[in-house]
């Protein structure tokens, strides 16, 4: 089971300030949440291409590498296009004959480290109270959200110049947009897969993978608080 986000609506959460929160926090919560996820998924991937010699691997070691990478894709000391050469080269594997596939493990690898899932609320939880709670982490999430894109090299292929409160054609901006969504969620109505996808073709004009883990970690700002995304992970600072 992937992070799964409890939302503890109390007016001490929402009101305590979010200066010190980040990218580089909020990219390493959720990855490192999802890491064994993410672990399991691609072993589970390279098992049905049933390489030759990779059985004798030892899984651990093949764990601990992935937690490297995971590491290098955050901090962006790697590519994701290369991650597939990389792991072939690790592994000393052929892939020559399966690299298609192969390619396919490892895009799962980090699609699964940037999984989102829904925002949990109980019965007993005000959603007036949890709106407000969006509505004054919006700005700061978008700050992030701008953030991410300068840091991966996005700028060009978004829309964060724009003003986020200006409404669109349809009478409707940004943040309002953000909010309905994430109340779709709620609802049960959508899902948080569909709800990224939705901040992704609103603010992007491209498709690659950063465009949406960008807005993953986007989501995540704002539906979790400070306290949890404070968490020590146990996790190096090499994301910095």
């Amino acid at each position: 089971m992937y992070l799964r986000f409890q939302i503890i609506l109390s007016f001490g959460l929402i009101f305590s300030s979010s200066a010190l929160i980040n990218l580089a926090q909020v990219s390493n919560f959720l990855s490192s949440n999802n890491l064994p996820q993410a672990q399991n998924a691609f072993h589970n991937c390279i098992a049905n291409l049933k390489i030759n010699g990779f059985e004798q691997r030892n899984y651990d070691e093949i764990n601990q590498y992935l937690s490297r990478l995971r590491d290098d894709i955050i901090s962006r000391k790697i590519k994701l296009e290369i991650m597939s050469e990389k792991i072939a080269e690790f592994l000393n594997l052929d892939i020559s004959n399966i690299e298609e596939k192969f390619e396919e493990c490892c895009t799962i690898f980090h699609e699964t480290l940037f999984r989102v899932e829904n925002v949990m609320l109980k019965e007993s939880d005000n959603l007036e109270i949890f709106r407000r709670k969006l509505t004054m982490r919006f700005n700061p999430a978008y700050e992030i959200l701008q953030e991410c894109i300068k840091k991966y090299s996005l700028v060009g292929n978004d829309t964060t110049d724009l003003d986020c409160y200006s409404k669109d054609p349809s009478g409707e901006n940004f943040h309002d947009f953000t909010i309905r969504h994430i109340f779709d969620i709620v609802s049960g109505e959508d899902k948080p897969d569909f709800c990224i996808s939705y901040f992704k073709n609103y603010i992007f004009n491209d498709n690659v993978p950063f465009s949406r883990y960008c807005c993953a970690v986007y989501y995540t700002y704002l539906v979790l608080d400070d306290s949890t995304l404070n968490q020590d992970l146990g996790t190096s600072d090499r994301t910095q």
